[in-house]
């Protein structure tokens, strides 16, 4: 697949949301916490208050990584785009610009946790949920740079 990496701009924003949609509507464990309009404005407030890099594959956007600093916010791939390295492509960017990452992600998503641990991070902190808006179990992982 011919794709390319670039910063996201405003006109993303509907297709950011309609990715973490998609997502949603595939898993069962996560509760939906917002209604479907609401979910609409979320790619356009990621875009607003993080550092958001996108895919595209012909110019639609087909995956997304949004990121403060050091802690990764989000990473989505639409459905068609997955296996085939778009997530560890913007995980490679994010690493080109940082000597240290950590994310959260739930301890259910068994699919989110083997990527990451793939491409190289690891656990540090696992919590009962209380402190999401989920209340669902989550993990913190962590990857650094080494230093050799």
């Amino acid at each position: 697949m011919n794709v390319t990496y670039s910063a996201a701009v405003a006109a993303d924003g509907d297709a950011i949301a309609r990715i973490m949609s998609d997502w949603h509507d595939e898993v069962r464990w996560m509760p939906r916490l917002h209604a479907q309009v609401e979910n609409l404005d979320v790619g356009q407030w990621l875009i607003e208050v993080t550092d958001v890099s996108v895919v595209r594959a012909n110019g639609a956007v087909i995956g997304f990584l949004a990121r403060q600093g050091r802690d990764i916010q989000a990473l989505f791939i639409a459905p068609r785009a997955r296996g085939q390295g778009v997530g560890r492509g913007l995980l490679a960017l994010a690493k080109q610009t940082s000597a240290r990452l950590g994310l959260w992600t739930f301890q259910a998503n068994r699919r989110a946790r083997r990527f990451y641990a793939r491409n190289g991070f690891v656990a540090d902190q696992m919590t009962d949920g209380r402190g999401n808006d989920a209340r669902l179990p989550d993990v913190h992982m962590i990857w650094a740079r080494s230093r050799t």
